[in-house]
C-alpha cells in the first residue's frame, strides 16, 4: 500500500460522531442533526433558478479525440 495512507485524515462526519459520542443535550433543547443525509426540504427557487442561469453556456461532452 501507498504510505501516503497513513496521513489522511478521519472523515469529517465520522470525527464529529467521535465528538458528540458522549454529548447528552439539554432536555428542553431539541439537537440539531449534522449528518450526512437527505434534505428535508425543497431547495428555494432563487437559489434552483442561481444553479441553472450559472450553468448556462458550460454544459458539453468532452472532446473524446478521433483516436
Amino acid at each position: 500500500m501507498n504510505p501516503k495512507l497513513q496521513r489522511l485524515q478521519p472523515y469529517p462526519f465520522q470525527r464529529l460522531a467521535a465528538l458528540l459520542k458522549d454529548v447528552t443535550p439539554a432536555a428542553a433543547r431539541r439537537p440539531i442533526a449534522l449528518s450526512v443525509g437527505e434534505p428535508r426540504h425543497a431547495p428555494p427557487d432563487d437559489a434552483i433558478r442561481a444553479l441553472v442561469d450559472g450553468l448556462d453556456g458550460r454544459i458539453h461532452y468532452a472532446d473524446v479525440g478521433s483516436g
